[in-house]
């Protein structure tokens, strides 16, 4: 008969070794998750700030766009009212 060939001769497994090993490892999962979370958090926290940064300094670039048109065509209606191109307006000031 040949050599027979041992699986487990080197991996001595009891009960007790077995409940570290896993403890261990549910310890390792349950630290990495937790640490995965928080900075999840942390980075979606930063993203919202950011995104939300963004919209309002998006939206006031438009506004003051929107206000310097409004105020040259003010000024191209006030100097064509001067210069006699369109009539005055009836509304009382």
């Amino acid at each position: 008969m040949g050599i027979k060939f041992e699986f487990f001769r080197f991996f001595k497994l009891n009960y007790y070794s077995f409940y570290t090993k896993k403890e261990k490892i549910y310890t390792f999962i349950h630290t990495t998750t937790a640490y995965s979370l928080v900075g999840l958090t942390i980075y979606l926290g930063y993203s919202f700030f950011n995104m939300w940064n963004e919209a309002v300094h998006y939206s006031y670039k438009h506004y003051v766009g929107k206000e310097k048109q409004r105020k040259e065509l003010y000024e191209k209606i006030r100097s064509a009212r001067d210069s006699g191109l369109i009539p005055h307006s009836e509304l009382p000031r």
